[in-house]
């Protein structure tokens, strides 16, 4: 009877790792159009018309407020796994507050959440931001960087929600911005 016990609890053990197994290794694939692409895709977003992008000391207490900024590149290889990532060839940030210059642009990684969302992580990017007369260089690790928000059809969204370390100067840099993806239409992450 004992070792009766033992085997189905060791049985069922088994079956909940393996259960667990395959939640943790679900992957992300983009979709365009509403399709799942297994190829590189062209992306992209500019600033929603209207809004601003902010960036300030985490308090908020100091900011510099752009009107302007674009973003442009494509997807890489490989086009589906826990993470897919988008090399940007173009970031500029402009009619700024204060100076801002984008030395490298970096690159996205959508990790797939739920529907056609995702989570969106930067890595690579290096700037130098000025905010309340001081400027400072900021090339920080992989960082949170916010929600892109898929469609089937039209433009997604870009939420940018993220702090920066920009070392001891400027320990937190938080950043909040909207962008539209205006190309493609109909972008979004599967599983």
């Amino acid at each position: 009877m004992k070792y009766t016990k033992l085997a189905v609890l060791a049985a069922f053990s088994v079956t909940a790792l393996m259960g667990l197994g395959a939640v943790s290794a679900s992957a992300t694939t983009f979709e365009a159009g509403g399709s799942a692409k297994n190829e590189a895709i062209a992306i992209t977003a500019s600033l929603q018309p209207g809004t601003t992008l902010v960036m300030s000391n985490t308090p908020g207490w100091f900011a510099n407020k752009c009107t302007a900024s674009h973003m442009q590149g494509a997807t890489t290889s490989p086009f589906t796994g826990p993470t897919v990532s988008t090399h940007l060839t173009t970031l500029t940030i402009a009619e700024c507050t204060a100076p801002v210059t984008v030395h490298k642009p970096g690159t996205l990684e959508v990790v797939w959440s739920n529907g056609t969302s995702g989570t969106v992580f930067a890595e690579g990017t290096q700037l130098t931001v000025t905010i309340s007369g001081t400027t400072i260089f900021c090339a920080p690790g992989k960082t949170h960087f916010g929600t892109l928000t898929g469609v089937a059809s039209g433009h997604a969204t870009l939420d940018v929600n993220a702090v920066v370390n920009c070392g001891f100067l400027l320990p937190s840099l938080k950043v909040e911005a909207k962008y539209i993806v205006t190309s493609p239409t109909g972008l979004g992450v599967t599983s």
